[in-house]
């Protein structure tokens, strides 16, 4: 039995969105801890060494999520792309939102 695949592509477009929403605020929470570190980079003691172990964690969580985050953006904007062609209706609306998604992967 055969059966159309059916896309919707508006949920596609708010993904493609959410994606660099998150993107975005994964970079700014890179930069704040960039800026606490050097502000704390000054100071000794105990307290210091438990937030510079955590700090560390913490960008090291940060990395794998941009990197999977970029991937799934990647995807989706691959898809967009890719398809956008196929569908004259959509064409012109997907076109232009793959083109405001691209600079941030």
């Amino acid at each position: 039995m055969k059966r159309d695949i059916r896309i919707n592509y508006g949920t596609l477009d708010e993904l493609i969105g959410k994606l660099n929403s998150y993107l975005t605020a994964l970079t700014d929470i890179e930069k704040t801890i960039k800026q606490n570190q050097q502000m704390l980079a000054s100071q000794d003691g105990e307290a210091f060494i438990a937030l510079e172990a955590s700090r560390k964690k913490v960008e090291s969580q940060l990395a794998g999520q941009k990197k999977e985050i970029q991937t799934l953006h990647s995807i989706f904007s691959n898809y967009c792309n890719r398809y956008g062609d196929l569908h004259p209706s959509k064409q012109s609306r997907y076109a232009s939102s793959c083109e405001s998604q691209r600079h941030l992967v």
